[in-house]
């Protein structure tokens, strides 16, 4: 499901529901009437169907200590990749792993990081296990100079 927030800012909205079950993995489906590409196949319905939640919040990047690099791009791409390396690290801490996430809140400041989230989030995720996704652009965010943060709810990999 696509909302407008203004007429050029589309924010992504899914769901994300538990039932009682035996299935090893979180079941995802994409809604009737959604179209599947690299970036939109992410907007689905994700089902945890055992055990506890994992929840983490407001994870962003790792500034680029590298004064000489002003290009915006160059730097959106280190900060996704900074932000998804530390999420590797939590979900293994929480005893999950990258493919049982369910469900991806991004929150984008600018325009590099919203592009280079889309580019980089097909090749992170197993594309048949992707989380379910919310993207909405933000006016800031609490460390200056991030152009993103991202919460994510996972199910365990094992009970």
């Amino acid at each position: 499901m696509e909302i407008r927030a203004e007429k050029t800012t589309p924010i992504e909205i899914e769901l994300v529901a538990g039932r009682p079950g035996k299935s090893e993995r979180p079941d995802r489906r994409t809604p009737l009437g959604s179209v599947a590409d690299e970036v939109t196949r992410l907007l689905q319905v994700a089902r945890i169907n055992r055990g506890r939640t994992v929840y983490t919040g407001g994870i962003q990047g790792e500034r680029l200590q590298a004064a000489s690099v002003s290009d915006p791009a160059e730097l959106a791409e280190y900060e996704v990749n900074s932000i998804f390396q530390q999420l590797k690290k939590i979900m293994e801490s929480a005893d999950s792993n990258m493919n049982h996430l369910v469900k991806a809140t991004y929150f984008v400041s600018t325009e590099s990081a919203s592009q280079k989230l889309n580019e980089l989030r097909p090749r992170i995720y197993d594309p048949l296990h992707p989380p379910a996704a919310s993207k909405a652009m933000v006016l800031g965010m609490p460390v200056q100079q991030s152009g993103l943060s991202i919460d994510m709810i996972a199910a365990p990999a094992s009970n």
